[in-house]
């Protein structure tokens, strides 16, 4: 589950998936990918996808923990059992992955500290010290929090 691939947040996170993938000898399919604006709306269009799937769904990766959280609510509503019939993972480690039941494993990405070493490079290049044009991406290490979402 993907936000619009229009956005560089969700292509670089869509490209990244797209390289654990194939580092992992897995093959990317489209109907693999859904691609949505992320709004309360698209939860039940996206749990239909799921229910009327010819293979049978036993996970689902989404771009953020707000709509994966969604996901869990409405799948619950649905009969799923999370993680005996679905398992569910996000990504950014919002506080409301802590407090769904179950609680939901999420990838970790610092978008704070990002912030604050984006605001120092600017304050850098405006002192001189360092030439902003020649750095146009931050990059920071990621981590995969484990929860009862995916009883990994």
């Amino acid at each position: 589950m993907s936000g619009s691939l229009k956005r560089n947040v969700y292509s670089d996170r869509f490209d990244g998936y797209q390289r654990a993938l194939y580092k992992n000898g897995i093959s990317f399919k489209k109907e693999n990918l859904y691609e949505s604006d992320l709004s309360i709306e698209n939860v039940t269009k996206f749990i239909e996808r799921i229910k009327s799937s010819k293979r049978k769904v036993d996970g689902i990766f989404v771009s953020n923990d707000t709509f994966a959280v969604r996901c869990i609510l409405g799948l619950k509503k649905e009969g799923y059992r999370i993680p005996e019939d679905i398992k569910v993972i996000g990504f950014n480690n919002d506080p409301v992955s802590e407090v769904i039941s179950p609680n939901l494993t999420t990838i970790e990405y610092p978008g704070y500290k990002m912030g604050i070493l984006a605001g120092e490079s600017i304050i850098s290049h405006l002192s001189g010290s360092i030439n902003i044009q020649s750095a146009d991406q931050i990059l920071i290490k990621h981590k995969l929090i484990k929860r009862e979402s995916t009883r990994l």
